[in-house]
């Protein structure tokens, strides 16, 4: 899994390993455009559309990032931030347990 938390924490690659499958649109071209809220947005992986109608304002904008415990006791990486147009905060935890 490739996560871009500095664009969105967008998923952007997601690899099957037994098939060596890409299971995302993995656009080769980062070229954002005028479309979301904030006027950036780009194509490709998973977009969080947290807060408001459409692609959130924070498509572009750059997450907090840590990573930390897991359910399973492994590690996880956490995303935050804070929605300010529609005064929201949320959260997005991102897992793969060790057999998936």
């Amino acid at each position: 899994v490739t996560v871009l938390p500095g664009l969105g924490g967008r998923i952007h690659s997601l690899h099957h390993k037994p098939t060596g499958r890409e299971l995302l649109h993995r656009n080769p071209v980062l070229q954002p455009a005028a479309f979301a809220l904030n006027g950036a947005w780009f194509s490709g992986g998973i977009e969080w559309n947290i807060g408001a109608t459409g692609h959130t304002t924070l498509t572009c904008a750059p997450l907090h990032a840590a990573l930390v415990p897991a359910p399973d006791g492994g590690t996880m990486v956490r995303l935050w931030e804070w929605e300010r147009l529609r005064d929201l905060p949320f959260q997005v935890d991102l897992w793969l347990p060790d057999d998936s």
